[in-house]
């Protein structure tokens, strides 16, 4: 299936049209295994078997992602409802149809986190295997016959995955066994549309977690240090210089972390201490220290007891240990929350309306806190539906997602 003919789906107005594709593109997403990449892994994520389509009952939400028009929030039972933009099905169900409201993802077995990029997503499921949907000119969802899949495909080679995490048009995923693969555009190092190894951290030391931004990336270790490689040209890799690196490198003045958040071309982490350190690209004041001059190294925010940050390519946000959020940097979409629209908020800021946030996500030009069992509030720009509360309406202070329109 060649590019205009997955796009073309999204204008044909016959059923019957439409369901063939939307067969064509998982059918041809269920091949083989990569042998060099899996290095002697057995791959059985093909294999899996997946929950009925039906809509899953409201259960507690344990997370909540945003990138680009779009969000996700996922159920303590794995399952998944995304809503916002869906032009290149990245909602993931069945359809091109935007979502103001959230729709259940369709296929996929149970999930623990998603990656939500720009045009695709990806899940990582229970049993460490990852499947992806959306939009696949450039390598995205990892099936390299397709252009493109509504409904979820498993990317094969990869054998258990302990994390994952998507920018853009890039994904990366961290193996069990410490090996870090990568698909997509990743832009300071080319295109791939099947899984390859980047590295073997297992050489070093392990990572916890990783992270992915424009054209950089991070890994959070084990012992609590913090490596970054990739494009330097804002400092985004916290070295100290400019300097692009192709091997991961240690954040020398980083250490006890236990987050990282990387958007763009800047990064956050935050220490067990509780107290949260950014650097890399601030021409919006989103690193947090009053200016808009780039860091090449961290700069402690002023903030307490930190939790958890969130970082997009021009705002940050943090959630601490009481359940208060704060936010910084472009409010040019109303994403920082409060309560009017303006170019720059260089000083952290907090969202009075929200006492008991569970977790947080920052998109492009929005935010999202989770409160309550399945409480979602969000705010910021919300042309293609990404706020989630049934409107294209945008709005300075948190809204409430409404789970299911009105009958």
């Amino acid at each position: 299936m060649n590019r205009e003919r997955f796009r073309s789906v999204r204008a044909a107005s016959l059923g019957a049209f439409r369901l063939f594709c939307i067969v064509y593109v998982f059918v041809a997403g269920c091949g083989g295994e990569s042998e060099s990449s899996t290095g002697g892994q057995v791959d059985t994520c093909k294999d899996v078997s997946k929950p009925s389509n039906g809509d899953a009952p409201l259960g507690r939400v344990t997370a909540v992602l945003m990138s680009a028009p779009n969000a996700c929030a996922v159920f303590e039972d794995g399952s998944m409802r995304c809503w916002g933009s869906n032009a290149y099905g990245q909602l993931g169900n069945g359809s091109f149809a935007d979502g103001r409201y959230p729709e259940q993802t369709l296929g996929v077995p149970p999930v623990l986190q998603v990656g939500v990029g720009v045009h695709h997503m990806c899940a990582l499921t229970m049993e460490g295997c990852v499947w992806c949907w959306g939009d696949n000119s450039e390598g995205s969802i990892g099936a390299s016959e397709l252009f493109g899949s509504l409904t979820p495909v498993p990317v094969d080679g990869l054998g258990k995955v302990t994390d994952l995490a998507t920018w853009g048009d890039a994904n990366v995923a961290l193996r069990q066994d410490g090996k870090v693969f990568w698909w997509g555009t990743r832009g300071f190092a080319g295109y791939s549309a099947t899984p390859e190894l980047w590295f073997d951290s297992a050489k070093g030391a392990l990572y916890r977690s990783v992270g992915i931004g424009a054209q950089f990336a991070c890994g959070l270790r084990i012992d609590g240090k913090v490596e970054c490689w990739g494009d330097n040209r804002y400092g985004q890799l916290g070295t100290g210089d400019e300097v692009n690196r192709s091997d991961p490198t240690a954040i020398a003045e980083l250490d006890d972390v236990i987050q990282i958040a990387l958007g763009g071309w800047s990064a956050c982490a935050v220490r067990t201490d509780k107290s949260l350190w950014c650097w890399g690209l601030n021409e919006a004041g989103q690193l947090g220290d009053g200016t808009t001059q780039d860091r090449s190294a961290p700069q402690q925010v002023a903030l307490e007891d930190v939790e958890e940050v969130t970082v997009f390519t021009n705002h940050t946000c943090a959630r601490t240990t009481s359940g208060h959020v704060w936010c910084w940097g472009d409010n040019r979409f109303k994403q920082i929350g409060n309560g009017a629209m303006g170019d720059l908020i260089m000083q952290t800021w907090e969202i009075g309306s929200i006492e008991d946030a569970r977790a947080i996500a920052a998109g492009s030009s929005a935010t999202c806190a989770v409160r309550g069992d399945h409480d979602i509030w969000c705010w910021g720009y919300n042309k293609a539906g990404e706020l989630g509360d049934g409107t294209y309406t945008n709005s300075s202070t948190p809204v409430q997602v409404a789970w299911d329109p009105p009958p």
